[in-house]
């Protein structure tokens, strides 16, 4: 008889983090539930367990969107996102120190709740991220209960604008082949049907363009943090 040890996941320690790609068609899924880190860096926010990584290096210093949710095929658990950036050393030397950005990127400590109806709808937060600076997310189970299991994260564009003339809710209609979201600050230089209500961070219409709404279909523009 043998036996086979389920491992650890590739990303399991801060030097194996696994890039993010910007506005991928999918996420990055994952499970934390053989994670065997418990508090690589120490975070303010919460009680961590079973952390794994991810790292990203923006081209251009502008506002991002990073998502966090549960996966389809199962509840998941109760996540916690943190971000952090390097203050010194690095993983070649074996001596990288990480400086916790988390609330300067998030404003407040940012977590996600698992309950029955949420599987699949990531909840969302909007950050200015430098360019040229490596941004170290961490995801954990935040809770002392071993509330760990399946996730997907995701980093959008922010700021996104029309490319031709189409349906608001057609993804090859925006430059970043996504439908907008509440975060997401929207330039309409085309001429853009809308059969559903939606809900935008900001919208700008260039002259000689439209947005052509449906009856009792409205756009909710509003700050979203």
């Amino acid at each position: 008889i043998s036996f086979t040890t389920a491992a650890a996941p590739t990303n399991d320690l801060v030097c194996n983090a696994l890039p993010l790609v910007l506005d991928s068609e999918n996420d990055a899924c994952g499970d934390n539930s053989l994670a065997t880190s418990t508090d690589d860096v120490g975070v303010p926010c919460f009680i961590t367990k079973n952390t794994v990584w991810y790292m990203y290096t923006p081209t251009t210093a502008t506002d991002y969107i990073l998502s966090l949710g549960t996966t389809n095929d199962a509840l998941g658990g109760n996540f916690a996102i943190s971000a952090f950036v390097p203050e010194w050393g690095s993983c070649a030397t074996g001596n990288l120190q990480l400086y916790d950005s988390t609330i300067a990127l998030f404003r407040t400590c940012r977590f996600v709740l698992n309950s029955v109806g949420r599987a699949n709808t990531p909840t969302q937060w909007r950050a200015r991220l430098q360019a040229g600076t490596t941004y170290y997310f961490r995801v954990s189970t935040f809770t002392s209960n071993d509330n760990h299991g399946k996730f997907c994260l995701g980093l959008r564009s922010a700021n996104v604008h029309s490319v031709k003339n189409g349906d608001w809710n057609d993804p090859s209609t925006w430059s970043n082949g996504k439908v907008p979201v509440p975060h997401s600050s929207v330039t309409v230089t085309h001429q853009i049907t809308l059969g559903a209500s939606t809900t935008c961070h900001a919208l700008t219409i260039a002259n000689g363009a439209n947005v052509i709404v449906a009856p009792g279909v409205t756009i909710d523009v509003s700050t979203k943090n």
